[in-house]
């Protein structure tokens, strides 16, 4: 699989520096005069060339709206593909269907293959692209794409069309390990080595691991100092978060990446590709409507499941660890338990485990005045960060989300104590907020911190949004 790099336009200099073998130019900024470029020196360079038309830039900015007239930008685009064909390996359509329709960039087409040109098509689900429209594609032309974003599964169904055709494909913006160890491109491309200068991000390789660290870790560059020197880059520049030089450094674990790709992670034209591409056999379902195969799973699962407390007698899988108390004593699995422990809570389930983990305690009554105690201090802290964030104009800190988080568990175990016991302690004269003297129990308290949970998260995700947006509007992928 080829990872095509981004920004080749502008960051001539780097690629040739760092020795990337594969890189996408956007015509929008050439054509601009925005970027200069020497396709001679990539050419000389061995480096294969894939231009984009721009039609990401121009979609996502809707420049076509009041700037451009798409007919003016096509005629200039075919016009400066057919005077630079000898220095590009593969070039993209003017895929703008989302503005001007799907028929006229058909049209489209038909011009560049009556002026020699044999182009990368795109398909656009998302704007409404018939199903046999892919069929079409990749009949008529050997290069196809895909948008990315889509499930999984779609990516799969095309590629079995196209792989009995023997016509390449190219995801966009398809970089994620996962998406590409699933579906076999021929090739990838992605602006994700930019983020270092964009976003204050980092990337290493590492035992054939392409990692990557947010702007609040660039410690973490420090463990990989030896490697980033020894590739001949100023370490000086990195540790002072030199834009540049951090985006060199990004860029040759990204080499080494692609490097790793393009040996193990096959495409449509390698033979071992057909066994991800291969459809699955029959549904789960159907096979075990056969009674032996179903009689022998049965019996296997028995077995398998024989005296495990967390599963029902009949071998069928369960949820009975949500039915679990906190106390030993009222547990339903208590007689063979091997956890039990009389007057205990229980270590079976995840967040009691933390809370015993946390208060150094099996015992009921010492965990519930510990976790009293710990609550309390955790509470004051809370008030405290949660004053200084209003202070600071009501954005979440992830410090009072964490506190909030911790207060909120702590204050579920201690009601379903209270709850199991019928009333609270009596020798405790004030359980601060969360259980009195009549026994109350801390629904009303839960509720708090998960309302106030749920907005934080409701916040982040809208600040992270805007962020994702703000991204997309400086990262354009030019496609």
């Amino acid at each position: 699989m080829k990872v095509f790099f981004a920004g080749g336009e502008g960051r001539q200099d780097i690629f040739l520096k760092m020795g990337v073998k594969n890189v996408l130019c956007s015509y929008y900024y050439i054509k601009n005069g925005k970027k200069r470029i020497d396709l001679q020196a990539y050419k000389d360079a061995g480096i294969k060339i894939m231009i984009g038309s721009g039609a990401h830039t121009i979609v996502v900015r809707k420049k076509i709206i009041n700037n451009i007239d798409p007919e003016e930008y096509f005629n200039s685009y075919l016009e400066w593909l057919s005077e630079n064909r000898n220095l590009i390996d593969y070039y993209v359509e003017l895929d703008i269907q989302e503005i001007i329709g799907l028929d006229r960039v058909k049209g489209w087409r038909r011009q560049m293959r009556d002026k020699g040109l044999n182009p990368i098509v795109a398909l656009h689900p998302r704007v409404g692209s018939p199903d046999t429209e892919w069929n079409e594609m990749t009949s008529e032309y050997n290069y196809c794409a895909i948008e990315g974003g889509l499930p999984l599964h779609y990516y799969i169904n095309k590629l079995l069309v196209s792989e009995k055709k023997k016509v390449r494909v190219h995801g966009f913006a398809m970089t994620k390990s996962y998406e590409m160890s699933k579906i076999p491109f021929y090739s990838v491309d992605s602006t994700s080595w930019l983020s270092g200068s964009r976003f204050g991000g980092s990337y290493f390789w590492l035992n054939d691991k392409l990692l990557q660290e947010g702007p609040d870790n660039k410690k973490s560059r420090y463990r990989f100092k030896n490697q980033i020197v020894k590739a001949g880059l100023n370490w000086i520049k990195i540790e002072n978060d030199n834009n540049e030089e951090v985006d060199k450094m990004n860029l040759l674990a990204w080499r080494q990446f692609s490097e790793w790709a393009g040996k193990k992670l096959l495409c449509v034209w390698e033979k071992e590709h057909k066994d991800k591409l291969k459809p699955r056999g029959k549904n789960i379902g159907e096979i075990r409507k056969d009674p032996k195969i179903e009689a022998k799973r049965r019996e296997l699962v028995g077995i398998a499941q024989a005296g495990n407390i967390k599963n029902w007698k009949d071998g069928h899988r369960s949820r009975r660890k949500e039915l679990m108390g906190v106390g030993c004593d009222n547990c339903f699995a208590k007689e063979k338990c091997q956890y039990h422990q009389d007057g205990g809570v229980c270590i079976i389930r995840k967040d009691v485990k933390k809370i015993v983990t946390l208060t150094g305690t099996r015992n009921k009554e010492e965990l519930v005045y510990s976790l009293i105690d710990i609550y309390n201090k955790n509470l004051e802290r809370f008030n405290m960060n949660l004053h200084f964030e209003q202070r600071d104009g009501g954005f979440a800190d992830k410090q009072v989300t964490s506190l909030a988080r911790d207060l909120f568990l702590q204050a579920q175990i201690l009601n379903e104590i209270v709850r199991e016991r019928g009333t609270a302690p009596q020798q405790v004269t004030q359980i601060s907020n969360i259980i009195s003297l009549e026994g109350t129990d801390v629904s009303k308290e839960v509720k708090k911190l998960k309302d106030r949970l749920d907005i934080w998260d409701k916040e982040i995700k809208k600040e992270n949004g805007k962020k994702t947006n703000t991204s997309k509007e400086e990262t354009i992928i030019d496609v």
